[in-house]
């Protein structure tokens, strides 16, 4: 008998999109691989992928501890610093993120974002 770890789809709020968005064109525009975030922290480049696609909401394995813990590994592997993802976290999870990721380190505001 096979496991699921899968939850059902859930709608994630778009600031939480954004957010996770933010995060892989700073990291894009660096051009950091998930190679070298997986090098860098040791977390698997399946679990990066999933972050990227969707926060690991949809993994039961995956609670807000260890997500908050990825984001910051994550954020410190692409420069970006704590204190500032740990805003973007909380911002995002009250439904309020407003691009700050974006304007501090791709000097500009994302069209989801809107301005």
């Amino acid at each position: 008998m096979q496991i699921k770890n899968r939850l059902p789809e859930r709608k994630t709020p778009e600031t939480v999109r954004a957010y996770w968005a933010d995060l892989r064109l700073i990291r894009e525009s660096k051009k950091i691989t998930l190679d070298g975030i997986h090098r860098g922290t040791k977390i698997p480049i399946a679990v990066l992928r999933d972050f990227e696609r969707d926060g690991l909401k949809s993994n039961r394995h995956f609670n807000r501890v260890y997500r908050i813990s990825l984001v910051t590994a994550y954020a410190s592997e692409v420069g970006v610093e704590r204190e500032l993802v740990r805003t973007a976290v909380t911002s995002s999870a009250a439904g309020s993120y407003d691009g700050v990721l974006a304007r501090e380190y791709l000097s500009r505001v994302p069209a989801a974002h809107g301005s």
